[in-house]
């Protein structure tokens, strides 16, 4: 790798070993079995009374872990500035303080004001950036990494959830009804109910860690994202690394 690529690089490699540490630290709390099912009886409508099978929380996620996904995806984000700026020194200046990688709401800001931060850079390499189409409705990874590098200021990032596919109620009787695809465990959802004199069924649930923000474009669990994320930034700086020429005699 060409030595002013280094930096950006070195941010990659930190967040790639962060990212196996958050993995491990993952799986010891879901082996800690951190949610039991209960059954409650309710009368959730007219129909009469039905036996509610609902979360209960036993361990919390460890609140370290939210931190730890907001340092990543921010080591990932700044590996794109980073780049930014040694396209600049690359290309002859030495003043960069004005120097990002753009990353903007859509096409039309990005003409406007997102070309604005690589005038520095080469033509050429203002038209690899340029090709990324790095916006909203262009490359929806870059722009959800860009977001949740400012979100993770203001809020959690992380959230525990279960699907419908991660919730089980094995036996027989009468079928039971799921109120929707996806749960937000933390607030403790009904996941399923049947009749109330259905004593047979006995529920199994497996719980995951996923990025709240990140539902719309994927409900990957969150270190499968965080490695999208990694693969996204690698082969974008891969693209400004090209091989030494070889000088044919």
């Amino acid at each position: 790798m060409r030595d002013d690529l280094l930096d950006a690089n070195a941010a990659l490699d930190w967040a790639e070993a962060q990212i196996e540490l958050l993995n491990k630290r993952l799986d010891k709390w879901k082996a800690s079995k951190p949610y039991d099912i209960e059954t409650i009886i309710a009368n959730l409508d007219l129909s009469g009374p039905q036996k509610l099978f609902k979360v209960k929380q036993k361990v919390p996620l460890p609140l370290i872990v939210n931190a730890e996904v907001g340092s990543i995806i921010n080591s990932v984000r700044s590996s794109f500035d980073l780049l930014a700026t040694a396209l600049a020194v690359r290309n002859g200046h030495k003043t960069v303080d004005n120097v990002y990688f753009p990353i903007s709401s859509d096409v039309t800001n990005f003409l406007r004001e997102g070309m604005k931060k690589i005038k520095r850079l080469s033509a050429d390499d203002q038209d690899a950036i340029k090709a990324l189409k790095p916006y909203s409705g262009g490359n929806d990874t870059l722009y959800a990494i860009h977001q949740l590098d400012i979100q993770r200021k203001h809020r959690r990032l992380v959230a525990v959830g279960s699907e419908t596919r991660q919730f089980a109620l094995v036996g027989s009787g009468a079928a039971p009804k799921f109120p929707t695809t996806w749960r937000r465990l933390e607030d403790e959802p009904v996941m399923a109910w049947v009749g109330a004199d259905t004593a047979n069924y006995k529920a199994y649930l497996t719980v995951e860690v996923f990025l709240a923000e990140s539902l719309s474009l994927s409900r990957k669990p969150v270190v499968a994202t965080l490695r999208d994320f990694m693969r996204e930034a690698r082969a974008i700086i891969g693209l400004f690394d090209p091989p030494p020429r070889v000088e044919v005699p």
